[in-house]
């Protein structure tokens, strides 16, 4: 499970130089990115190796072996897998991969329902939806635009903020750049039309490639061919053994959202009948289930992020619990309850009792329900704001971790820097905090006296660099340099003893990397008294 980015790419029919012109628009739409961004990086300090965050995202420039990689940006200071690309086109991976004599979207019939094409997969990683996700989004877009005919980019991708990144990168670059073929159905189904002669293998390839919503998709092949996306529908109903399978209540979901039209869904459900599973009283009883009769907005809590939002890997968890609970619902479509009961009466008049008894229990029971979720809500959204900061608190703002860069805001990247303050994990009453841990890392120092007593501060430097190492830190390269020159010998050993704390407790983990990158922060370590002593001594 993640959120993914794919660069398929067909080498067969690039030039080596046009792949590395591009290359370097890349590093340039990289450099300018909002938010600077940056790769994970080890060097060693005297005899022991030290792993940290730089912003020197190419690296061996120049050389034969040149390329850039990022893994998350320093702003957010929010990382997830790794993306390379190297300037030379030859020194990327499967290059030599054998291609077929097709085009890159193509692929034979065993492989029609998968992403992969006629190329191979550069990207293929988990940026998991950090606003980092956006810089490889842009890069994709650039080589598809530059090589629409041998590149295509797939993935986790929306259409909304994608035609945000398009609106920056094309105030960036020299030669403007397109919307990826998998968000424009228009421009797939034309491609993939010349590709496949059969209507079937069409269809499923296309329903792989496409990024669009399952709306947009029905939408698009109901104003092609009617009647035979109907017979479509009706097929993939018989697929499932009941109508309350997640499959087909996705189903009735995309129907109802793109059709508005009951009767309609009721005529594909009977002629895809199946006995009691597919009778009227289970559809209805399945509709009233997904809050078909509860008002838009009472249900407004169940709506996942809209298109325009960046989806992040805590997104897609709670979407599949949502989806694994059987919580579903409509974006838009609403009927009344007595509406509703009167179309399922034109059928079968005799059964008004029945279905009108579904309708009510299955009210109570969505009632309920958002109940349920709205007090979670409630609960999560507190505990949220016990541990966000104020805007512009002076203990953040004086930290070391780069700024946004402060130039005229262009357009498009507004809604960039939105997604990175957004994300951007905050902290309330970092002073009170920081004392209260201070307090326990004064009795874990005064419990090991000898680990403590040396006044050299390279041996303290030494152990908060073997400390991180054991428990997994990574810090950013300008947060070591500020270690490096620390001199106080008092904040030095507090740094040690909090380097050296073994737990993975997500808590503690959180504020003892955003302890060691804001140095404003350690003075709060210390017993106040203890702290001024060592400045003194540090004057004299």
């Amino acid at each position: 499970m993640g959120v993914y980015l794919n660069l398929i790419v067909k080498f067969k029919d690039i030039s080596p130089e046009k792949w590395e012109t591009t290359y370097h628009e890349s590093v340039v739409l990289l450099k300018q990115f909002p938010a600077p961004l940056m790769r994970l990086s080890r060097g060693h300090q005297e005899t022991f190796m030290r792993y940290f965050f730089s912003s020197g995202i190419v690296q061996n420039d120049d050389l034969e072996n040149e390329n850039w990689k990022i893994e998350g940006d320093s702003v957010s200071c929010l990382h997830a897998e790794s993306f390379q690309l190297y300037r030379r086109m030859e020194n990327n991976y499967f290059i030599q991969r054998e291609f077929y004599d097709r085009n890159v979207l193509w692929a034979d019939q065993e492989y029609l329902g998968y992403i992969d094409g006629n190329g191979v997969d550069v990207f293929g990683d988990k940026t998991q939806g950090r606003p980092y996700h956006l810089a490889v989004l842009a890069v994709g877009i650039l080589f598809e635009s530059r090589f629409p005919e041998s590149i295509y980019l797939i993935g986790d991708i929306k259409l909304g903020y994608t035609q945000e990144v398009i609106a920056w990168m094309n105030t960036v670059l020299d030669t403007p750049v397109v919307m990826p073929i998998c968000l424009d159905a228009l421009r797939l189904y034309t491609r993939l039309n010349t590709l496949y002669d059969d209507s079937s293998s069409l269809l499923q390839r296309f329903r792989a490639l496409f990024r669009g919503t399952a709306q947009e998709e029905l939408a698009f092949f109901l104003g092609h061919d009617r009647s035979a996306v109907f017979q479509e529908l009706i097929l993939e109903f018989h697929a499932y053994s009941s109508l309350s399978h997640v499959g087909a209540t996705r189903l009735i979901k995309q129907i109802l959202d793109v059709t508005h039209d009951l009767k309609l869904l009721i005529d594909i459900v009977s002629k895809a009948g199946k006995g009691e599973k597919f009778s009227l009283e289970e559809l209805l009883r399945v509709l009233c289930n997904q809050f078909l009769t509860i008002d838009v907005n009472e249900r407004r809590l169940l709506f996942g992020k809209s298109n325009e939002s960046l989806e992040t890997i805590d997104d897609v968890i709670r979407r599949s619990i949502m989806t694994m609970t059987g919580i579903c619902t409509y974006q838009s479509y609403y009927i009344d309850h007595t509406e509703l009961l009167e179309i399922f009466c034109t059928y079968i008049p005799e059964n008004r009792d029945s279905f009108n008894q579904v309708i009510l229990e299955s009210e109570t029971n969505c009632r309920k329900k958002l109940a349920e979720i709205r007090h979670l809500s409630m609960a999560e959204n507190e505990h949220q704001a016990a541990t966000e900061t104020t805007q512009g608190h002076a203990v953040v703002q004086s930290g070391i971790r780069p700024v946004v860069r402060s130039k005229p805001i262009l357009h498009g990247q507004e809604y960039i820097l939105h997604e990175i303050q957004s994300q951007k994990k905050a902290y309330k009453d970092s002073e009170v905090t920081v004392k209260q841990m201070g307090t326990n890392l004064m009795k874990q120092i005064q419990g090991k006296p000898d680990l403590f007593q040396s006044a050299d501060p390279k041996f303290y430097l030494k152990n908060i660099s073997l400390g991180s190492q054991h428990n997994q830190i990574v810090l950013h390269e300008l947060a070591w340099q500020r270690i490096d020159e620390e001199k106080n010998i008092e904040i030095l050993k507090y740094l040690m003893a909090l380097s050296l704390l073994a737990s993975n407790e997500k808590f503690l983990c959180d504020w003892r990397i955003y302890i060691l990158e804001n140095p404003n922060l350690w003075e709060y370590l210390l017993p106040e008294k203890k702290y001024r002593e060592q400045q003194l001594a540090l004057a004299d």
